[in-house]
């Protein structure tokens, strides 16, 4: 209906939010201990709902963005204030030098052999780990792959996305675009492929 938002979304990864952007103190094996308290102290954009002090993040993804150790993310599977335990230790260990980011896993996902005829977008938008967009239709529907920082929540990388072997339409094709986190201002990155025929990208 009118007024609705998101609207002919054919598929979006709405709703990241974030527990934790900053640096760690210590890291021993599997347990993490944050630099400073996770977000919900009752200030800034973070005092209620699931961001707030000793929400259960079991699940959410432990990310390392810069420094030693970038690239490489584990699952959580306990927290309590600045302890963090994830579900196995570090190839690389973060140390001082290190960003990381705690916020809802959205990942594993295999996008595979669908048809998309009339949505606005099919979006991977905010984070997205570890997917497959292969051999899908999108007719009149553009592919966007977003890596953000939506509202100050912190950054939603993307990482380990494969797009292959899909039709694309002759005026939409597949984006990837990032956002400033100062200004929450979204601008379109590369366009990697637009055909001005039906073809595989």
């Amino acid at each position: 209906p009118a007024g609705v938002p998101h609207r002919l979304e054919g598929l979006t990864l709405d709703g990241g939010g974030g527990a934790y952007t900053g640096g760690v103190s210590s890291v021993s094996g599997s347990l993490v201990t944050l630099d400073e308290d996770p977000y919900g102290n009752g200030t800034g954009s973070y005092s209620s709902g699931s961001q707030r002090v000793g929400a259960n993040w079991t699940g959410a993804a432990v990310l390392i963005l810069e420094g030693r150790g970038a690239g490489q993310w584990r699952r959580v599977l306990a927290n309590h204030n600045r302890s963090w335990t994830v579900d196995r230790s570090w190839e690389v260990e973060p140390d001082a030098s290190s960003l990381i980011q705690i916020a809802p896993l959205r990942g594993h996902i295999l996008l595979v052999g669908n048809s998309w005829t009339t949505a606005s977008t099919v979006q991977l938008y905010g984070m997205c780990i570890e997917a497959v967009g292969a051999e899908n239709l999108f007719d009149r529907s553009p592919l966007k792959i977003w890596g953000r920082s939506p509202h100050y929540w912190g950054y939603q990388p993307n990482w380990r996305v494969e797009v292959a072997r899909n039709q694309l339409s002759p005026s939409k094709g597949i984006g990837s675009l990032s956002c400033d986190e100062s200004f929450d201002l979204c601008h379109e990155g590369c366009l990697l492929y637009t055909s001005p025929s039906p073809r595989d990208s």
